[in-house]
């Protein structure tokens, strides 16, 4: 959900896109309940772009959540999934100002199962409700220093429909947040650049999950050398304070990437990206929160886990001016999932329009615990047209 692409100048006003996200959990859901578990979501969305100033689309989201929770008297699994539609636009007022907002509305089913008696399962359904905005404004750049002021905040509610021993329940969380984010690009030898980044933000949360003022940090730092295709970038958030004392939030990322130096993909690319905690943040942070998904009640947080992601692949020519890129990844998550993916990739270009891009994918996850294998085949077709 982004404007900053080539403006009206870039072919194709439409874009098809898709995303997935692994969040794991745990926290409390009134003061009583403990929850804790894994999320695993997909989206797959449309964009419509007019001229270089407005952007329209909808997402489809199907999100799965299993875990357990605990109470004094009671304790149990839980396996939710929900499906969701979300509508969004995007406007830039000006060459410096843009807004978007985007709302969301879910429903799904939650099954409720006791582990010592499999069969005594109590199943509910879920609803989820979403509306969020947001606003971007360029300042002018100080010192070389380019600077950017954002605004966002969002509201989600959960229900669960009463059944026979299941009450019904509401859950809401809101947050507010303001921050201002600069960057400064540096040339180096040989073409090479360095762009350090920073961000300084406050924020506001309620509702039944934290509640309070806070104040969060950000920074980044990318170098990218075309002479040698490489391109390492290493990012990190952390919340300074907040009212609520025992809210703890922190992440860092780093993804080293080499590709062939002349920018045609043919030959060998590898990507390796370690990860800890929820990277996103923003607008980026409602696709891949679990709240959001609608299958965690809002009070619960995210642990800052490890995670790998790793992919090798060797670019080839085909039908002369496309590139197929066969590959193999993997994806491992501490505590949780591994993953592990081959599959290869086709992009052919095409006059007057954005490339085409076609995926055939074959997964293979594998659950810590007794949870099953799961294995998948995709095929994705990805293109402005």
């Amino acid at each position: 959900m982004s404007l900053t692409g080539n403006g009206a100048s870039e072919p194709g006003p439409w874009t098809l896109w898709g995303q997935g996200h692994f969040t794991r959990f745990e926290g409390q859901a009134g003061e009583t309940l403990d929850v804790d578990g894994d999320v695993t979501a997909a989206y797959l969305g449309v964009d419509y772009r007019w001229g270089p100033r407005g952007l329209a689309g909808v997402a489809v989201s199907h999100t799965r959540g299993t875990g357990g929770f605990r109470q004094p008297a009671w304790r149990g699994d839980l396996d939710a999934t929900v499906t969701s539609v979300h509508p969004y636009a995007q406007v830039a007022l000006t060459e410096r100002l843009s807004v978007w907002g985007t709302l969301g509305y879910g429903r799904g089913e939650l099954e409720v199962t006791d582990p010592n008696n499999a069969q005594n399962a109590l199943t509910t359904d879920v609803a989820m409700r979403l509306a969020a905005v947001g606003v971007r404004g360029a300042l002018p750049a100080m010192g070389g220093v380019a600077w950017t002021l954002k605004a966002d905040g969002f509201l989600v509610q959960m229900d669960t429909e009463a059944r026979v021993a299941f009450p019904e329940t509401t859950a809401d969380a809101q947050r507010l947040r303001l921050v201002l984010a600069g960057q400064r690009p540096w040339a180096l030898a040989a073409g090479a650049r360095l762009v350090p980044s920073l961000e300084l933000g406050t924020r506001y949360d309620g509702g039944d999950a934290e509640r309070g003022l806070g104040a969060e940090v950000g920074g980044g730092l990318r170098y990218t050398h075309p002479g040698w295709g490489l391109e390492v970038a290493a990012r990190g958030r952390y919340l300074l304070v907040h009212q609520e004392a025992a809210f703890e939030q922190w992440s860092a990322s780093l993804t080293a990437q080499v590709q062939p130096p002349d920018g045609s993909g043919k030959g060998v690319s590898v990507t390796l990206a370690p990860a800890w905690g929820p990277t996103a943040s923003g607008v980026a942070g409602l696709w891949a929160g679990p709240t959001i998904g609608g299958v965690v009640p809002p009070g619960a947080r995210t642990r800052p886990g490890g995670r790998l992601t790793a992919e090798v692949g060797y670019g080839l020519t085909a039908f002369d001016t496309g590139l197929l890129t066969p590959y193999a990844g993997t994806a491992l998550t501490e505590g949780a999932t591994r993953t592990f993916r081959v599959g290869t990739r086709l992009r052919v270009p095409r006059r007057g329009a954005s490339a085409l891009t076609l995926t055939l994918e074959g997964t293979r996850q594998e659950a810590t615990g007794p949870r099953p294998v799961n294995q998948g085949l995709q095929l994705q077709v990805t293109g402005g047209f």
